[in-house]
């Protein structure tokens, strides 16, 4: 009777097993198809406000830009509204951005009382998906104006708009505008000034007083190339403010350039004399040979089997760099970071040749070798059936749920797992000095810009323009064309 009890058990081990193995077969597929289609990204939800400081008695207007063609499917659910502020009118409307409809809905408010409020967030429900719009922080003022908000500037001055190339240029930048209960520099808990594309920077002493006076930054510039030059941007941390400089660009004309060799008076050898950075068009920067970077441990030991498979993609990726598509030569190696057996052999070429175009940091690829764990992942099941056999239960199990995560990691890992923790996909920066904007339309006001080459992360996107973010929290919406993708 024992050994008849132990029998049935045994097959229904059996049977629970193989069951599991065939659904995880069957299913795991269709749960990638389902990963592929079911992330499609939510549409997309831009405030438009005719300012933050709102006047009494005066109408104010706010817009909610919902990128979804059909208004009568478009159902908003407005916040409570504070009372210093009314609600006068709403009115729906299709407005095209891009050529593509977007549903465009107006609400025009009447303020009755100054003060400072907070209007938002509005709900936006479309065909079961539920949207936020992001909060408004605004100011309400009489007419006489006797609500005054601070409103801090950061700036670049002390040069024209124009310039020669080989010609030095002194800019400062300027911090007006701020509380004046804040003391500079103690208020200040961070500053970062990028580096400039086709220029030599060189930074230069600030005094204490000018410091005091709002003085942050001093750099003398020597621009290489004629065209446009981007000033650097800046971003400076003031309390719990973070305040970004305000876009602005220089004409550069054909000029002398037997300067360059010496943009300061100081000897080449003082101790003060800081270390020029830029980023020389000509010629292209030397690619990064991998006998520079040895393998450390455990790499040291597979080498000898990897050499085979990695020496051919390196080589693709040094033609690509020495042709100057640095951004197609970058995007090779994030990939097999991303997908090879190698991967962190390629982040550390990776990172080198970033380094080489001035790019000092950047979103790292997550290894997802789906050609060494679908194996291991096969090697599980077949343990778990194993064990199962010889009547290990929970060792069977724990094999079994094991083998099964693996595949699912691998199946929807990189498509949705992966950018839903990181909190969107990697694009690699193609073209120079690449525009960011605040809108997804070329009239837009320009935000920031990207160097080529610079590692972005996608978090929106429309039929044409994408909303991306990089390093230093700098962000906007890009042509889609500029991003090269793997």
């Amino acid at each position: 009777m024992e050994e008849s009890a132990r029998e049935k058990f045994r097959r229904k081990l059996h049977r629970l097993l193989a069951s599991a193995f065939f659904v995880i077969l069957v299913c795991g597929p269709v749960v990638s198809v389902v990963s592929e289609t079911g992330s499609q990204e939510l549409p997309q939800i831009l405030v438009e406000t005719e300012s933050s400081v709102l006047t009494v008695a005066q109408p104010w207007k706010l817009t909610l830009l919902i990128q979804y063609p059909d208004p009568e499917d478009v159902k908003i659910s407005p916040p409570p509204i504070p009372g210093n502020l009314v609600l006068d009118r709403i009115r729906t409307e299709v407005r095209m951005i891009s050529k593509e409809p977007w549903t465009a809905v107006e609400y025009m408010f009447i303020p009755k009382t100054a003060g400072p409020l907070i209007l938002g967030p509005f709900e936006i429900r479309i065909q079961g998906k539920r949207i936020f719009s992001s909060p408004q922080a605004l100011t309400i003022q009489d007419t006489a104006g006797a609500v005054h908000p601070y409103t801090p500037r950061l700036f670049w001055a002390g040069s024209t708009e124009s310039a020669q190339v080989g010609s030095p240029l002194v800019l400062e930048l300027h911090l007006e505008g701020y509380d004046p209960k804040i003391t500079l520099p103690e208020g200040i808990t961070a500053l970062s000034v990028q580096l400039v594309q086709n220029a030599l920077v060189e930074s230069l002493s600030i005094s204490a007083q000018e410091r005091e006076r709002g003085v942050l930054y001093r750099i003398r510039l020597i621009p290489l190339n004629q065209g446009e030059l981007y000033l650097p941007e800046a971003t400076v941390r003031l309390g719990r403010d973070s305040i970004r400089s305000e876009p602005r660009r220089l004409m550069v004309a054909e000029g002398q350039t037997r300067q360059l060799a010496r943009p300061s008076a100081e000897p080449a050898g003082s101790p003060n004399r800081r270390p020029l950075q830029g980023n020389h068009a000509k010629p292209a920067p030397a690619f990064p040979e991998l006998p520079e970077y040895k393998p450390d441990f455990p790499w040291s030991l597979l080498w000898p089997l990897l050499s085979g498979h990695v020496q051919p993609l390196l080589q693709e990726s040094r033609t690509l760099w020495q042709a100057r598509e640095y951004a197609k030569a970058l995007a090779v190696l994030r990939k097999q970071e991303r997908d090879g057996f190698a991967g962190p052999i390629y982040r550390r070429v990776r990172k080198v040749a970033e380094g080489k175009l001035g790019i000092t940091s950047g979103p790292d690829e997550w290894w997802l070798p789906r050609g060494l764990l679908y194996p291991v992942s096969a090697l599980g099941l077949g343990v778990a059936l194993l064990l199962g056999l010889k009547k290990r239960k929970t060792a069977g199990i724990v094999f079994l749920a094991c083998s099964g995560l693996i595949l699912v990691y691998s199946m929807v890992g990189q498509t949705m797992l992966i950018p839903a923790l990181r909190g969107g996909s990697i694009a690699v920066i193609q073209e120079q000095d690449t525009a960011a904007r605040t809108i997804p339309e070329k009239a837009g006001s320009v935000s920031t810009h990207f160097a080529v080459g610079e590692g972005v992360l996608i978090h929106h996107s429309t039929s044409g323009w994408v909303f991306v973010t990089a390093s230093g929290q700098r962000s906007g919406w890009v042509l889609r064309s500029s991003l090269c993708r793997y």
